[in-house]
């Protein structure tokens, strides 16, 4: 099955009328790879910009308080995106609830 089939749905679900180009483009954009239970995908030190997609599974995103207790900000789970979207430069880290796959 092709890893990407359910993003491209997603595209399709999502945005009105996109060409074959813009889907082949923004499919292109994104590689996958396995998480693996309480695995962190995105840590307070990292300063990669990304942004992911899930089609199956649970992310926890998470902030650090300034004593570096940890607050559960969302969980988050099928068919949605992650990353630093909004813009925030709070420390804080995605962990991975359960085993799966992402692009």
């Amino acid at each position: 099955m092709n890893k990407k089939l359910p993003l491209r749905n997603y595209i399709l679900n999502q945005v009105e009328n996109p060409s074959e180009k813009e889907i082949e483009e923004i499919l292109s954009i994104f590689k996958p790879c396995k998480c693996e239970k309480n695995d962190f995908i995105m840590k307070p030190e990292d300063r990669r910009q990304f942004v992911g997609f899930f089609d199956h599974g649970s992310i926890r995103n998470v902030y650090y308080k300034e004593d570096g207790s940890e607050v559960t900000a969302s969980i988050r789970d099928n068919y949605d995106f992650f990353g630093p979207l909004d813009g925030l430069e709070i420390p804080r880290s995605v962990q991975c609830l359960e085993n799966f796959s992402l692009l």
